[in-house]
């Protein structure tokens, strides 16, 4: 007796071929599109979304930023480039914590820079950079001057006054460094995030998605 469907259509031999090779094909792509996907997720793009003030104005409490992941090179896959001196970056907070925290900050200086801040303005090799996006730089904050070991990097928040960066915890490795901050493309006030769905779309901040970071 042939085997049939649940419907009672008879399955012949070369029927149950056909639908052996489409279920094959199908698997053939899902397995394909989860590959591709972790690929993507592992070595292409990333996502961090900003939780402080620490960026301010450049990036906002809420704001959720694609990262570039090859930009600097990820696993075995070659750097498109070299981190530069106002570089956003994102990296992974330099402790030994088993669960990694990530941070988005501003390299300033490089290794073998000299970087010195003094009287509310940031000095890399004694010429002056900018200290905080909107002119609230520290004033109270004395550091240096001191070289930046190789392969390391000095990074600062663009609101210094709110930020936690290498003038509390020092240089960072280059090899924490997890790719460059692209793209803005999601935005939502912390304080809408727990509201309903009419009141967040009303929250969003429209005019941010799509801002490239620089």
């Amino acid at each position: 007796m042939e085997p049939s469907s649940g419907d009672g259509t008879v399955i012949s031999p070369g029927n149950k071929s056909a639908v052996k090779k489409r279920i094959g094909d199908h698997g053939g792509i899902i397995l394909a599109a989860i590959v591709g996907a972790l690929v993507l997720k592992t070595f292409v793009i990333g996502a961090i979304r900003v939780p402080s003030e620490s960026m301010e104005t450049t990036l906002l409490p809420g704001d959720c930023v694609l990262i570039n992941k090859l930009a600097y090179g990820a696993g075995w896959l070659p750097a498109l480039r070299t981190v530069q001196r106002g570089d956003v970056i994102v990296f992974r907070f330099p402790d030994d914590s088993a669960d990694p925290v990530y941070f988005v900050k501003r390299c300033v200086a490089l290794g073998g820079d000299m970087i010195e801040i003094r009287e509310g303005r940031c000095l890399v090799n004694d010429k002056p950079v900018p200290y905080g996006s909107s002119g609230n730089g520290r004033r109270d904050t004395q550091f240096g001057p001191i070289k930046v070991p190789s392969h390391y990097l000095f990074v600062l928040g663009d609101n210094p006054n709110k930020s936690y960066d290498s003038r509390e915890w020092g240089f960072l490795p280059l090899e924490d460094v997890v790719g460059s901050a692209m793209m803005i493309y999601w935005s939502l006030p912390d304080r809408a995030a727990s509201e309903n769905l009419i009141a967040r779309v009303v929250s969003m901040r429209w005019n941010r998605l799509g801002t490239i970071v620089r």
